[in-house]
């Protein structure tokens, strides 16, 4: 969930069309898009201290503009793209205006500006063009430091005059601060947010520059067209004007009376993860008294942005309320539910390897003042019953990971990236931390550290919440991963094999000095538990086009995919007969399904259209067997392998008479380290065969 003041670029959950139709989007007609290089000319623009160049910080800027108009013309469907460039400083100007860019490119070699004066976002936004209401823009707004002019007056008017003459075209206003101090950068994190686009830091490098550059050109590609992903919530958010971004911490507690703030009498509650009931538990209950902002100065998907303090103490919190008119008090315990869930694991990150993942704890606050749970211009505290509370963050948030699919070109992108995949293989599969955002402390340094804010889990049962993508989540991100040199320093197994494989007992959490290659990739097989089976439900699993192939491949090896006890099988024909095998120690019945894991997103998408009034929920998924690349077999008994039963494929060796006589054939038995026999208890031929009964 985007409700960070951060990055924030369309985290909110994808359309479930996106997840049937292969997993790409539908392709959009060619068009046109204008893009505008809105560039800061302000005297510290003059500064020759761009590494790996000898000009001045604007021309260094102007020549990745260059680099960046060259390589957006390799593209075809950018051949009619037009390009602008506005220079700002306390006054501004437009060298070039809406030209194709061949002639830019040629107009920009002539450009000799002057870098003088003070820094004026609004004289560079109001020389902004503006476009026709079919226009798609994009524009590129860059500074190397904080605004002048960025007071009540101006916030007020870009949002209500400025962005209102923008957005009747498809707008992105993509930002970019440039230098190290990431605390000045707080008004470009703000109009980036408002406009749509995301927040760019560069350090003073070209190559940053150009990195920086090449990461919008990739973000206005993916987006040309449709605007990028839609949506499936609600877009009705209740309307507010936004305060100025905070800047040094004003003491505004102490007058009772301070415009624009409200005293709220509040309960306090704290949570912490329960690994055992694998939910959170209430760790304490307090009184308190708060106030905050009545206008938010951020917003994300779902969530407005609040400063806010506790009478008698110190510390600088802001409040994230629902940014809808009514909210849902399970929602807002999700929210906690993610954090309390990523603090978890980062603290086991932290304790196995060292590595400095801090995730920020959020509470849970009742206002005992609110009437009711629904948005009133007119209340007099003009806040809902229950909303969220953390810590601030100073400095310019960067999203690493988002729960759509977006990865950041980011330095510390491998980090993040390494402690998503981490989390899901210390779940053996079942949670996977995503939407990692916030920022770094000591960067580049032994102690750089990451704090962390507003995680989303994605979970098999979709329990953390509306932005809770599920098992397709968890399968996208294990598609598009790649393992990192974090990854593989903790020799964490690569993210398309089977989560779990690597790091599926305790010991292996820690450095165990194994050779990583030694390890065998296991694919679990899972058996399914529904809380109800009704026709509907069969009739998904029986004749859905989702698990057709699945169906039609058993049925020519001759096997049977629907049980005589009513449960459905839907593995691998080779494999099959292992996994009957594995099945005889559980009672099956019909509101049972046996998956391969690489089914189970198909076995999800096929039950996702039921209706919610057929209440069919998963009640729990256990691992019923291990299947190794060869075929070999390891049943799970009530989900701890049971050692002596691992067994090879039938095929792999010597045929025997033994499992004709209900005997398993001892060739197929695998010793232990000793070369000690492990023979396992007789099972019933039977069993193999796909006629048989299971009860």
């Amino acid at each position: 969930e985007d409700d960070s003041f951060g990055t924030f670029d369309g985290g909110a959950p994808l359309p479930r069309r996106f997840f049937t139709e292969a997993g790409t989007q539908s392709p959009q007609p060619d068009i046109k898009l204008e893009v505008v290089f809105v560039i800061d000319a302000s005297s510290s623009m003059a500064l020759r201290d761009v590494a790996g160049s000898s000009e001045r910080r604007l021309d260094a800027v102007l020549d990745t503009c260059s680099h960046f108009v060259k390589a957006q013309r390799a593209d075809p469907r950018a051949k009619d793209d037009v390009y602008s460039l506005v220079l700002f400083a306390k006054k501004s100007r437009t060298p070039v205006c809406q030209e194709d860019s061949r002639i830019f490119l040629r107009a920009l070699r002539s450009v000799n500006s002057p870098a003088a004066g003070q820094t004026r976002y609004r004289s560079g936004l109001h020389e902004v063009v503006r476009p026709t209401p079919t226009s798609h823009m994009r524009i590129i707004f860059l500074s190397d430091g904080k605004p002048g002019d960025w007071n009540e007056s101006t916030c007020a008017w870009f949002q209500q005059e400025w962005l209102p003459s923008i957005t009747g075209a498809s707008l992105e206003l993509h930002c970019v601060g440039v230098g190290s101090g990431e605390t000045e950068f707080g008004v470009l994190q703000q109009m980036a947010q408002l406009g749509q686009g995301r927040i760019f830091r560069t350090d003073l490098t070209l190559s940053s520059l150009h990195r920086t550059f090449t990461a919008i050109g990739s973000s206005m590609t993916s987006s040309r067209g449709s605007g990028g992903f839609t949506s499936n919530i609600p877009k009705q958010l209740r309307p507010v004007m936004f305060a100025p971004p905070p800047g040094s911490w004003k003491p505004f507690i102490k007058d009772t009376t301070t415009v624009g703030v409200v005293q709220l009498n509040c309960t306090r509650s704290t949570y912490d993860w329960d690994a055992s009931a694998r939910d959170i538990t209430k760790v304490s209950t307090e009184s308190v008294i708060v106030k905050r902002t009545s206008r938010p100065f951020a917003k994300g998907s779902f969530r407005f942005v609040f400063e806010m303090v506790e009478l008698g103490k110190t510390t600088r919190l802001v409040a994230k309320e629902s940014a809808f008119a009514t909210m849902n008090l399970d929602a807002e315990l999700c929210n906690v539910k993610s954090s309390c869930l990523a603090r978890y694991i980062a603290k086991q990150l932290m304790k196995q390897y060292g590595i400095s993942m801090h995730v920020l704890p959020c509470c849970l606050y009742e206002s005992k003042s609110a009437k009711n749970n629904k948005y009133s211009a007119d209340s007099a505290d003009n806040c809902l019953g229950f909303f969220c509370g953390e810590e601030f963050l100073p400095g310019v948030f960067t999203k690493w990971l988002s729960n759509n699919g977006f990865v950041s070109d980011e330095s510390t992108t491998d980090e993040a990236a390494c402690f998503a995949h981490y989390s899901l293989e210390r779940s053996r599969g079942d949670y996977l931390i995503t939407d990692i955002q916030g920022v770094v402390s000591n960067r580049g340094a032994p102690t750089q550290a990451f704090h962390l804010t507003d995680p989303q889990v994605c979970s098999w049962d979709r329990s953390f919440g509306p932005a809770d993508l599920g098992p397709a989540g968890i399968q996208m991100f294990r598609n598009t991963h790649k393992c990192g040199r974090l990854c593989k320093d903790l020799r964490l197994p690569p993210c398309k094999a089977e989560p779990g494989s690597g790091l599926s007992s305790p010991k292996l959490l820690h450095h165990d000095h194994q050779d990583s290659t030694s390890r065998v990739a296991m694919t679990n097989i899972y058996l399914h538990c529904y809380s109800r089976c009704p026709k509907a439900f069969h009739d998904a699993l029986d004749t859905g086009l989702e698990l057709r192939p699945m169906r039609e491949s058993l049925e020519q090896a001759g096997r049977q995919w629907r049980l005589p006890s009513g449960a459905k099988v839907f593995v691998r024909p080779e494999s099959y007969p292992e996994i009957i095998q594995a099945a005889w120690y559980h009672k099956l019945r019909p509101h049972h399904v046996v998956v391969a894991f690489e089914y189970e997103l198909l076995l999800a998408a096929a039950l996702e259209h039921l209706p919610s009034k057929q209440k069919v929920d998963l009640l729990s998924r256990d691992v019923l067997a291990k299947l190794d690349q060869d075929g070999d077999i390891v049943p799970v008994k009530h989900t701890f392998l049971d050692e002596p039963r691992q067994l090879r494929n039938p095929n792999s060796v010597s045929q025997s008479t033994s499992e004709a006589h209900g005997q398993l054939n001892h060739r197929r038995i695998i010793l232990d380290a000793t070369g000690s026999s492990t023979s396992p208890r007789s099972l019933p031929a039977a069993a193999a065969n796909s006629q048989f009964a299971l009860h």
